[in-house]
């Protein structure tokens, strides 16, 4: 029999066997993982809001892609887009306008909402609105700082 009409079973096979193993993480420990993460998101915001500077952008930032980093791999791409999102915008320079700070802890609040509620996959009529509104937001923002 050819190799191509032979099936392997999942064992023998490390695609099959990786994904089972992502499947078991993401069913038992990256809640914990994400939990992790999103409280150094809490501080890391904290200190942002109590003093925006280029440090703390910085801090910020790094928590964001921490949490960006592994949302889609374990069917969070939310997570990954919010924070994607974020490490972009904050990669433009210190927010400086209310506006802005508003839409940073807007990016917050969406990733504290996705994780909170583990709204996982796309999220649903619930998650295009989310993003929906969240992608606006941004769409004004660049839209009157080009204006300026």
């Amino acid at each position: 029999m050819s190799a191509l009409g032979k099936m392997s079973s999942s064992r023998d096979d490390p695609v099959a066997r990786a994904n089972d193993y992502l499947a078991l993480v993401s069913a038992t420990e990256y809640a914990g993982w994400v939990r992790e993460d999103l409280s150094v998101l809490r501080a890391a915001y904290r200190a942002f809001h109590h003093s925006p500077d280029g440090d703390n952008v910085r801090a910020l930032s790094a928590a964001f892609q921490a949490l960006q980093d592994l949302g889609g791999t374990f069917d969070y791409p939310l997570i990954s887009e919010i924070g994607y999102m974020a490490v972009r915008f904050l990669g433009q320079g210190v927010p400086k306008s209310p506006k802005q700070l508003e839409f940073v802890h807007i990016l917050q609040e969406a990733m504290e909402l996705v994780i909170g509620q583990r709204i996982s996959g796309d999220g649903g009529e619930a998650g295009a609105v989310l993003m929906g509104n969240i992608r606006s937001a941004w769409d004004k923002l660049r839209s009157e700082t080009a204006a300026v």
